[in-house]
């Protein structure tokens, strides 16, 4: 198994149009230090896409819907630090996190 956590330094906000298809597109770019980039991709809702993670490209992705997007701007912009999660055994679990602190139930499962 193979996962990654890093912070993220910068982010932008892409909103277009692809040309090739004609689809509109909009997603989060998270960028870490070494190349990490974490994206979250905003779609209709029920058009999200699998969660995935390649650690060779240090590439970790997520399909939220649209409605979702004013959370994550939000959480980028007014918590300091933020960091990626990524998981490529378990890809649901990638994520945004604004603290390393285990929860109280993993410190009690450590015990």
């Amino acid at each position: 198994m193979t996962d990654k956590i890093f912070k993220i330094k910068s982010y932008k906000l892409l909103i277009g149009i692809e040309p090739s298809d004609k689809a509109r597109r909009v997603h989060l770019d998270c960028f870490g230090d070494e190349g990490y980039l974490f994206i979250i991709n905003f779609t209709a809702p029920g058009k999200e896409r699998p969660s995935s993670y390649n650690p060779e490209m240090k590439l970790g992705f997520i399909s939220r819907a649209i409605d979702q997007m004013p959370i994550f701007i939000d959480l980028l912009r007014s918590t300091k630090p933020i960091y990626a999660y990524m998981n490529n055994v378990h890809p649901f679990k990638n994520c945004l996190m604004a603290s390393l602190e285990p929860t109280r139930e993993a410190q009690l499962a450590s015990v």
